[in-house]
């Protein structure tokens, strides 16, 4: 049993060494228009890497993703993405690497979502343990609209207000940082790795 432990070992600190490096930073990024339910958006978020195998690790990310509006309906959205990350050298301070994932979204109001994205970044890894790292990613969106707001009516079908004023209307929901369909994104970020 104690010679299985061994060899175990022996064949498991070769691979934990050449292991893509566990990563915790912060970021910043931006979401162009065609993304966001208004005008571009600002992105932040925090980030944690798991290094999995060799070149292989595990990425998850919370950001919060914030837009401007010029008639000012500002929104903001937080996701969570859950990615793969694939390191394409073995060595070496320059790293280019593949990401692929999915995640959740949470918009202004009731509104949630889902996500895929893919893309490519690149690090920098410093010996003493800092990382510093930009990356580009195209993905592709769904959103569930918020329930609609009931509307009292008259016998007749009038909205009712209860001031004789004239039909009300829904109101409306708010704008949302996040809309259907593709997006694109370009994120920077800072970490630590060990």
């Amino acid at each position: 049993m104690r010679i299985a432990l061994a060899a175990a070992l022996v064949l498991a600190v070769p691979t934990l060494v050449h292991a893509t490096p566990n990563t915790l930073g912060l970021g910043a990024g931006v979401t162009p228009a065609d993304a966001a339910g208004g005008d571009a958006g600002g992105t932040f978020y925090v980030l944690a890497r798991i290094g999995l195998a060799h070149r292989l690790g595990l990425q998850g990310e919370l950001a919060r993703i914030s837009t401007d509006s010029t008639d000012g309906d500002d929104a903001s959205a937080r996701t969570f993405t859950l990615a793969a990350t694939y390191d394409l050298v073995d060595t070496g301070r320059w790293v280019p690497l593949l990401l692929a994932g999915a995640g959740l979204d949470w918009a202004s109001g009731s509104e949630t979502g889902t996500h895929v994205e893919a893309g490519v970044g690149l690090e920098v890894r410093f010996d003493r343990g800092l990382t510093i790292g930009a990356d580009v990613r195209l993905g592709d969106r769904s959103m569930s609209a918020p329930a609609p707001t009931p509307v009292l009516t008259a016998n007749d079908g009038v909205p009712f207000t209860g001031t004789g004023a004239g039909p009300e209307l829904p109101e409306d929901a708010g704008s949302s940082a996040l809309a259907d369909g593709g997006y694109k994104s370009a994120r920077l970020y800072a970490a630590i790795h060990w």
